[in-house]
């Protein structure tokens, strides 16, 4: 898992090609961390205005707020960046949908379908698993992912230190086997499924 520590400074040019750098590498996840007010969550808001012209796409984002505890609920985490997913990542809402065993919908009802399957989840690690784990390795099974996926969940230092924590430990399973190292709370979380090559 990659890790950058960095005073934030009013140039943010670092914190670009330090990204440009992960989207590189094989790394699936990059944490940036900082204090509180140091500019990571409006980092996280240049990035996605920015993506298009720094060569970027970023299929869902998520944004954890103190005063809003149900957007640091974990389950609910995991619906928001399904509903998007299923607006943006071709097949993805199919394989979802076969996956949670649900009735084929219209396009126009996929994010929501999506978005409800992994609300249904009864706990955290389902809601992972009904989000992200199972329909990437489905779409990278069959090579259906043309393009890296890349997910924003920013705010963590606004959630519980329990639900930060468990976000940020299912969002690094993505990494195939490695032990996970701690994290701080203070970090928004980039998150990449790779396409098959």
């Amino acid at each position: 898992m990659g890790e950058y520590r960095r005073t934030a400074t009013p140039d943010r040019g670092w914190a670009w090609e330090r990204i440009r750098d992960w989207l590189g590498t094989s790394e699936r996840m990059l944490l940036i961390t900082g204090a509180p007010g140091s500019g990571k969550t409006r980092l996280m808001a240049e990035l996605v205005r920015q993506c298009g012209s720094r060569g970027l796409t970023i299929q869902a984002a998520h944004h954890c707020r103190a005063r809003d505890p149900s957007s640091t609920d974990p389950i609910r985490v995991f619906a928001s960046l399904a509903a998007q997913l299923a607006r943006r990542v071709p097949g993805y809402s199919a394989v979802a949908q076969d996956l949670s065993q649900g009735d084929h919908v219209n396009s126009e009802e996929n994010a929501a379908a999506a978005h409800y399957a992994v609300l249904d989840s009864g706990c955290a690690e389902t809601a992972y698993l009904r989000a992200l784990k199972n329909p990437f390795e489905v779409l990278a099974s069959i090579g259906r992912l043309k393009q890296d996926v890349v997910l924003i969940v920013d705010g963590l230092d606004e959630c519980t230190p329990s639900r930060s924590d468990l976000l940020t430990h299912l969002l690094a399973k993505s990494r195939s086997g490695a032990a996970q190292p701690p994290c701080d709370r203070n970090d928004p979380t980039l998150v990449r499924h790779r396409r098959t090559r």
